[in-house]
């Protein structure tokens, strides 16, 4: 008997670090852009439109003008573009820089996609339109609000919905609700707790022997 609680302590840490070797698989899993979706140079941004929109990965971004929802992979460099209906219709992708930050702007009807050194590609519907290099910019419009997020939108358990109304919120954009572990920081918070856990579970002294 007097092994008992060694036993459960046993349990409880492998089970902790079952869970954080989830996460860990959950978290190199988002941060690995499909194939077909890698762009191989900084002239050449992919336009696809896929068989599905899943990307297993945070969203970063999301903006809209008068007929579309652009909805912002940054870890990929990652642009979805949906009707306001939430019907999917194409995927845009620039190049990946290993290091910076992606930020999105519309205006006019047209996409900006700044990616992490500071290139700006401008798109046009599902047509590119030009790659503005980072030091020649001065003509960009400028009421453009790269990195800002349209307040109309924002994401819920994974999917993305309209802000709420007078009457409801609405989801427009419906994605497993696993993918809410993309979002906030939550698979970094999950690991910690469980970390916090196990050294707890570490230094609770052994019970003392009944004499």
């Amino acid at each position: 008997m007097s092994n008992t609680p060694i036993k459960i302590k046993t349990i409880i840490l492998l089970t902790i670090i079952s869970l954080i070797c989830i996460l860990f698989i959950l978290d190199l899993i988002g941060n690995i852009c499909p194939f077909t979706l890698m762009a191989k140079s900084v002239d050449t941004p992919i336009i696809v439109a896929r068989k599905n929109d899943l990307l297993l990965t945070k969203v970063s971004q999301i903006v809209s003008d008068d007929n579309r929802i652009y909805v912002l992979f940054g870890t990929y460099s990652v642009v979805q573009v949906y009707t306001h209906e939430g019907e999917y219709l194409y995927t845009i992708s620039v190049y990946n820089h290993l290091n910076g930050r992606t930020e999105i702007a519309a205006h006019n009807n047209y996409l900006y996609i700044r990616d992490k050194i500071g290139n700006v590609y401008v798109f046009s519907s599902d047509c590119f339109v030009e790659r503005i290099d980072r030091t020649e910019q001065a003509n960009l419009p400028t009421m453009l609000s790269f990195g800002i997020s349209d307040s109309a939108y924002s994401v819920r358990l994974g999917s993305i919905w309209e802000s709420e109304t007078i009457d409801s919120a609405k989801c427009v954009i419906q994605r497993p609700i696993i993918l809410s572990i993309y979002q906030n920081n939550t698979i970094f918070l999950m690991k910690l707790i469980l970390v916090m856990i196990a050294g707890f579970v570490l230094f609770i002294p052994p019970a003392r022997k009944r004499t």
